[in-house]
This record gives C-alpha cells, structure tokens and sequence, in this order.
C-alpha cells in the first residue's frame, strides 16, 4: 500500500494520478484525498513510483498503515 502525503487539493490528487498512470504496467489508479491511500491496479515497479510522486514534490509512505 502506496501513501501520498502533501496534497491540499484536487489538483494535488490528479497530479499524483497523472505521474502514475504514466508509469508502464499501470492500468488504473486512484488516490483518496483526505487519506492518501493510493489504489494501483498492474504491476508497477514500486520503486519508480514512489520517485515518480516524490518528483513532483509529494512524499510518500508505504506499508499497511500510514
């Protein structure tokens, strides 16, 4: 489990889905605002994207819990 921390708004969370979803074998995503919680459908490497979000300027935990 994938965990955004840093978003204020809509714009944040498409952003954070933009820079995802362009990330090869992602098929789908989305990410719960008010949480964080991310949902990734594929198999991405986890490793580039957690640096895809870190590099617009987001941070991320990852793991069961926040």
């Amino acid at each position: 489990m994938i965990y955004v921390h840093g978003m204020s708004c809509n714009h944040c969370r498409s952003n954070v889905e933009k820079v995802v979803s362009s990330i090869p074998e992602v098929e789908s995503v989305s990410v719960d605002l008010p949480t964080g919680k991310t949902l990734i459908i594929g198999n991405p490497d986890m490793e580039t994207v957690c640096r895809a979000i870190e590099s617009i300027g987001f941070q991320v935990t990852t793991g069961e819990t926040q």
